[in-house]
């Protein structure tokens, strides 16, 4: 190939690939997540899924899981990653948090049977035998409030019986610039 060949298409795939970083950079500016009290040996992620809705099925064992699909409501997810060691197989573990609210609900406060209003639903997904799956959250405390930045907290503090879990309580806020 001639040089100045390669140089034409070396300038134009450094000129693409900064656009792009550039745009993603500009999208992060636009959603910004704080989440507090997540564990330290692992990772934390928060999702909102608007027009969407959570529907929690059963399997032919008798387990739930949960299925979102596109509906009227949003739809939160916060997600726990335990960072893993690679010298260990099948050694992932996660829990996940779903719960579904009101598109424009910037206020609610649930406790323990209240709970089921906002389908709040636990998972325990890793190689722990008879102990994961997906759990409905019936004791706790599920809040979402507005603050005067116009940003949104979402927090939760729950409690399990049926399986040992990492995630008791978290606050999550997220502030989404127009």
């Amino acid at each position: 190939m001639k040089p100045g060949v390669f140089l034409v298409f070396s300038l134009i795939f450094c000129f693409i690939a900064c656009k792009t970083q550039q745009k993603s950079t500009e999208e992060e500016g636009l959603n910004k997540i704080s989440i507090a009290n997540c564990p330290e040996d692992g990772t934390c992620s928060f999702e909102v899924l608007n027009q969407k809705s959570l529907v929690i099925k059963t399997d032919a064992t008798g387990a739930q899981y949960p299925q979102v699909t596109k509906g009227k409501h949003k739809v939160l997810k916060f997600e726990y990653k335990r960072n893993q060691d690679p010298q260990i197989a099948d050694d992932e573990y996660t829990e996940v948090v779903y719960a579904q609210i009101e598109p424009g609900q910037k206020k609610l406060d649930l406790n323990d049977d209240q709970l089921k209003q906002a389908k709040l639903l636990f998972g325990r997904l890793c190689f722990c035998k008879g102990q994961a799956g997906y759990f409905p959250v019936r004791e706790g405390h599920f809040k979402v409030s507005s603050n005067k930045d116009e940003s949104i907290t979402y927090s939760f503090n729950i409690e399990l019986t049926d399986v040992p879990h990492v995630l008791t309580e978290v606050s999550v806020t997220h502030s989404h610039k127009k």
